[in-house]
């Protein structure tokens, strides 16, 4: 409680209100002691300590009292109180009144403040306040100063920036330059003449090579082209620009070279042929030697024969570069083969006429008039060289010719005819160089032929494949390239943007200023100081306190049992942390869950409940050998921590974390969970634990920013976690089953007699659980801010209703607590009986509050029940009428009554989906046979109707159904059909046989308009979910009824002339399956579609139970395999072996012998065979000679497309 009063004014106005404060307190002590009748006199010493802003020491209000010894009285101690405990001493006791300060001379400005309990906590408060605002008030003016500083630092910087890169760094004008390279297509013709079979795998790696050569000479002239270009543009812009541009450009490069450079052409193609005394073409002109590769292996020994004409070899180059016509390329024909190449056929009239005499024919090749003589003459040289000079055009010719030695080179170019073909095709010029040679005694003068190497660039012998391989390589010198280069003014430069450089001044301004600002705001505070200006201060210490979470469901749990039976569900029940099977880890301080960050590759604590990439899953790191779905961890036990992707979480030697495969996975991966108070207990859901690494002994952590690390220790929040049960929630409307947690293979069935019991999991062990209400509302729920996927997701505390598969609800009797489907006083029996409880036949409590077991006294964050979850139920009455009512529980005789208690084992249920596959198996006969029986009849014997199996479509009614009939015409492949002729001058009523895949629509309506009364579409597979959900799905039905039928009885209906008498529905119960499963896999619907499914299988179950019992059952049972003769039959096609007559029993009640002719052969469906149930209930094999049966075959054959297909789905 401040007393004294701080004046503004000097020295002495301070001095004097300090004397005046203690004057002050010394009356007050006075007048108390006074008014108490204490004698003596008052002396006191003050100390008033004072926290300045000027030395910044905390300070303490506080009084001493000293009392002096006098004669006759007892010596009082000393005594050190603070202020605030002296007035509170004085407000206990009969303080004085206002006026008696007033009289003791207190001054008037005190006396409020001394008689005010509450000023004190008031002036806190208000100096709290006070310097709240302050705060807030620098805060928002620090903030505003960096904001305007950062402002005008980047403002400098792009003035500055923006200036240079406009004036300086921009050159004056913009150099460019150009290279345009000449495209070139190649003809490669390869000779395959017979002398070159043996070489011809040589001869293919030189056609290989010699193009892998020519693409890398052009892609390096390309490169060498552009960089040659490149350089040259440099150098123009280096020689125009100043010193200064260059040394900014090595900090600011504004123009890169090839932004005014390019190069366009120099492309390769090449196209391959053969030749001989003909020729071919291997492929087209590409660029894909692969394909030339490919091209070449196809070339085999057969392909070499005859001789060679090079006349072949050059018009299929004229062909093949006439059929590419491709303008602005150059094009060369190149000619690989040896020195043994011919012009042209010899054209020998003589040797050929006397060749062709019978008498000579003999003496000469096989192919001579094909191929032509073996010897070539000079003038035959000249078509070949009248043919490039007149047909070429500007086509260059390329040959490379190979000899075996230099003695052959010179043979061939001794030849003045070959030397002129040479020169003229190729512009190869020869030297002549003469020796003098000494044979034995003579010499002689000898002239050689050399080819100039400048001139013939086009003309290549050599001597082998390798050599002339070797010498193509200078080919590339053909390549011409054109550069053309012009400079344009630059039109970024502009030199008005120096004005930008005016920009910085700002920024010199703005601190100039400040530090103007600052220097003035010292000397004031100095100035002040000394003038003796001083504040007080009141330093307040704030403890942050965590808010209360309000635990309605875990209050109502704790009101209904006692502190022992709490414990006791604690204990026994409350389920440990599960292996192998998914759970959350929600962190305790930063409030959302652990989950896998893919795209950072690592984990975080930003999940949510319903998060996938939140789920993790426990796995021993030694392999136990309990597999079992419910195993739990045991305490300190090594785990594996997996995610939804089953990668394993890791740790990094810094504590990082990461994921990696399982086989990857090191020691750094193995973890334990432990319990915060540090007990040696095995992990539970919904307690706080740590996670701790095996490898360094440091915990898992994740901080208030969501990021997650592995360098925690035990006394930090950040490293406590709450694992709960994760995987998909459970939804309303859905259709579960209910195992019984205390067994292991035990689940709750609705019998058909309105019972209710355990047993192994059967027909009547699914249940459709629906959501009516809750118990607890949003605003108190302890996870009202979860974010869920919808609100049908069941949540502890809601209330459900669950329907059994004969349509009735799971109830209890009142007042036996007997839980039944209908009946209480039902027998614990499976079979159907012959009337079904109705839905008032017996009423009693129908709904139900759903919990978790063992997590009632558990505070959680999310109430959401997932699949998998052991549940417990409890009757709920809106009235009043089940407050009496426990918990279902499970008896030994396998009932299910409602007296269960909290603390027992018997009332769990592990809530499992249930599979739709599953749940149609006792109607798979019914499934493959369809919906609808047709009716079929040949025209010549209409009393020969047989039964053919047919599934109806979503628009067929009985109505339509009873004109469905006529004439069978089928459609042939293309969808086309001839429509019977009317007898006399009705109209004949007919039905259309279609394929599957037409559009039934416009079948339909064409049919219609030619008097079709209905479809048969004719199907791979007519009983399967496509059909049936194609045909749920159709807004606009066709105009016709439609049926599906199989292949089989597609083709049945092929026979002509037979007439369909009718059709009908032969299970009105079975349509409503199919149909209701059409819909059930068309889109959208959500859990209605489930409920309607639901019940009408229900329906349909009991009633194909029902007919079973009815149908007589089969007294004799024997294996047939079908065709099978009997050994000793003789010579007889078919024979029944039996030691009795067959007896026929005829409506009439008579009995006759039915006769069986030997020797006959029998009818076909004589040797038919169906599976039926025996008396016994197992399935036999019998043998029905007088029905068109189709053959049964498994559900999971024919429903394909449900596969594994579950009610939350």
């Amino acid at each position: 409680m401040a007393l004294a009063r701080v004046t503004r004014g000097p020295a002495e106005a301070r001095s004097r209100a300090r004397r005046e404060t203690l004057l002050t307190l010394e009356r007050l002590s006075c007048v108390e002691q006074e008014h108490r009748r204490a004698p003596g006199t008052c002396s006191w010493t003050r100390r008033i300590r004072h926290r300045s802003l000027d030395h910044g020491t905390p300070m303490e209000v506080g009084v001493q009292a000293e009392q002096p010894m006098e004669d006759g009285v007892r010596e009082q101690p000393p005594l050190t109180l603070v202020l605030s405990a002296r007035l509170a001493m004085a407000a206990r006791a009969s303080r004085p009144s206002r006026a008696m300060m007033l009289q003791s001379g207190v001054p008037e400005d005190y006396v409020d403040a001394l008689l005010d309990d509450n000023y004190m906590a008031q002036l806190i408060a208000a100096t709290a306040k006070q310097h709240r605002k302050r705060e807030k008030q620098r805060d928002r003016q620090a903030r505003l100063q960096k904001v305007i500083l950062v402002f005008l630092l980047c403002q400098a910087v792009l003035g500055v920036v923006v200036a240079l890169y406009k004036t300086f760094l921009q050159p004056d004008k913009v150099i460019s330059a150009f290279v345009n390279m000449e495209n070139i297509d190649m003809v490669l013709m390869m000779d395959t003449s017979n002398h070159m079979k043996e070489r011809r795998e040589q001869q293919r790696n030189v056609v290989l090579h010699f193009s892998k050569d020519m693409h890398e000479a052009m892609a390096r002239q390309r490169d060498d082209t552009l960089e040659a270009n490149v350089q040259r543009v440099e150098e123009l812009k280096h020689n125009q620009t100043t010193r200064f541009s260059r040394f900014l450009s090595f900090f600011f490069n504004t123009n890169k070279p090839q932004d005014h450079t390019g190069l366009s052409g120099g492309r390769l193609r090449f196209a391959t042929g053969i030749f001989n005394r003909k020729s071919q073409t291997l492929h087209d002109f590409t660029n894909n030697l692969t394909l030339q590769d490919e091209a070449l292996r196809q070339v085999t020994a057969e392909h070499y024969e005859s001789f060679t004409h090079l006349n072949q070899a050059m018009q299929r180059c004229v062909e093949t570069f006439r059929e590419a016509n491709k303008p602005n390329t150059k094009k060369y024909c190149v000619l690989i083969g040896d020195n043994e190449a011919m012009c042209q056929k010899p054209k020998s009239k003589k040797v050929e006429e006397f060749a062709k005499l019978p008498q000579f024919a003999h003496l000469f090749p096989d192919d001579l008039l094909e191929v032509g003589a073996a010897i070539e003459y000079a003038y035959e040289f000249e078509s070949c060289k009248d043919f490039v000079a007149t047909d070429f055009g500007d086509i260059k010719l390329i040959m490379m010719f190979t000899v075996s030695s230099k003695e052959d080179e010179q043979m061939r170019l001794r030849n003045p005819t070959f030397r002129n073909f040479v020169q003229n095709t190729t512009d190869c010029e020869f030297d002549t160089v003469s020796h003098i040679e000494t044979k034995g005694d003579f010499q002689a003068t000898v002239m050689e032929y050399k080819a100039k190497a400048e001139t013939c660039v086009r003309f290549i012998l050599g001597r082998g494949l390798d050599d002339v391989l070797q010498k193509s390589q200078s080919i590339v010198q053909l390549l011409q390239a054109s550069a053309t280069d012009f400079e344009t003014p630059n039109m970024q430069k502009d030199n008005r943007y120096l004005a930008f450089l005016m920009m910085p001044l700002n920024l010199a301004f703005y601190l100039g200023a400040s530090a103007i600002a600052r220097w003035y705001e010292s000397v004031r505070n100095k100035a002040a100081r000394v003038m003796g200006k001083k504040k007080k201060m009141i330093k307040v210490t704030k403890t942050l306190v965590e808010k209360t979470r309000r635990k309605s469901v875990v209050d109502r749990f704790a009101a209904l049992h006692s502190d022992i039976e709490l414990a006791e569900v604690k204990k026994r029940l409350q389920p440990l942390v599960k292996l192998n099977a998914p759970m959350t880890v929600r962190a305790r301080l930063k409030g959302g869950c652990l989950r896998h960050n893919a795209p950072q590759g690592v984990a975080d604590g930003n999940g949510t409940p319903f998060d996938p990439s939140a789920f993790w899953t426990f796995e021993p790191v030694v392999a136990t050998e309990d597999q079992s779905p419910d195993v739990t961890m045991e305490a300190r036990q090594k785990v594996l921590i997996k995610n939804n992707k089953g990668e394993v979480l890791c740790l990094t030697e810094g504590g990082d974390t990461r994921f990696l495969p399982a086989s990857e996975a090191g020691s750094l991966s193995h973890f334990v969970l432990g319990a915060t108070t540090g007990e040696d207990e095995a992990a539970k859901l919904g307690e706080t634990l740590r996670i701790q690494s095996a490898a360094t002994g440091k915990y898992l952590r994740v901080n208030k920013d969501g990021t997650c690390d592995g360098n925690g220790n035990a006394k930090e929040t950040e490293t406590q976690f709450v694992i709960d049960q994760g995987g998909p929630p459970v939804t309303s409307g859905g259709i579960f089953s209910f195992r019984v947690e205390a067994t292991d293979n035990a689940c709750l069935h609705g019998n058909p007699n309105g019972s209710v019991q355990v047993a192994a999991p059967g027909t009547w062990s699914y249940w459709m659980v629906e959501k009516t209400g809750s118990t607890h509302s949003s605003s108190s729920s302890s996870d009202a801010k979860v974010d869920a996927w919808d609100s049908q997701h069941l949540r502890i505390g809601d209330v459900v209703t669950v329907k059994a598969m004969n349509n009735q609800f799971l109830q209890v009797d009142p007042g036996s607590r007997v839980c039944h489907a209908g009946d209480p006083t039902a027998e614990l029996t499976s079979a159907v009986p012959e009337s079904t409880p109705s839905s008032s036949s017996a009423s009693g409590v129908q709904e139900f509050v759903i919990a978790r077991v063992g997590m009632g006294p558990v505070a959680l964050n999310d109430l959401t029940i997932r699949k998998g979850a052991n549940i417990c139920l409890k009757p709920y009455s809106r009235t009043g009428e089940a407050d009496d009512l426990n918990y279902l529980k499970v008896n030994m005789s396998g009932a299910i009554t409602a007296d269960g208690k909290a603390t027992e084992r018997e009332i769990g249920f592990v809530m499992e989906s249930g599979s739709v596959n599953q749940m149609l198996s006792p109607l798979g006969n019914a499934l493959h046979q369809g919906d609808v029986d047709l009716l079929v009849a040949p025209l010549w014997n209409k009393s020969d109707v047989k039964h053919y199996d047919a599934l109806s479509s979503s628009w067929t009614h009985d109505e339509e159904l009873s004109k469905f009939k006529g004439a069978v015409v089928v459609a042939n492949e293309q969808g086309g059909y001839t429509v019977p002729k009317a007898a006399g001058e009705g109209n004949q009523e007919w039905v259309a046989v279609v394929n599957e895949g037409v559009d039934l629509r416009k079948a339909a309506a064409q049919a219609k308009k030619q008097g079709a009364t209905g479809l048969i579409i004719r199907c791979e597979q007519a009983l399967s979910l496509e059909k049936l959900a194609a045909s749920a799905e159709d807004d606009v039905p066709p105009e016709l009824p439609a049926v599906f039928v199989t292949q089989k009885v597609g083709e049945a209906l092929k026979e002509r002339g037979i007439v369909l008498k009718g059709c009908e529905f032969k299970k009105k119960y079975m349509t409503e399956v199919m149909r209701t499963l059409g819909r059930l896999g068309a889109p959208g619907g959500g859990s209605e579609k489930y409920k309607n499914v639901f019940q009408a299988v229900g329906n349909a179950i009991i009633n194909e139970e029902k007919e079973k019992a009815k149908a007589p059952k089969p007294m004799q049972k024997v294996a047939v395999v079908a065709n099978a003769q009997d050994g000793a039959q003789g010579k007889f096609k078919w024979k029944v072996n039996t030691n009795t007559q067959y007896i026929w029993s005829g409506s009439g009640g008579g009995a006759t012998t039915m006769q069986v002719n030997y020797g006959v052969k029998a009818p076909p469906s004589a040797m038919k065979q169906k599976i039926v149930e025996g008396h016994d209930g197992q399935e036999t094999t019998h043998v029905d000679a007088s029905a068109d049966i189709v053959p049964e075959a498994g559900l999971n054959g024919l429903w394909v497309s449900l596969g594994g297909m579950t009610s939350a789905e």
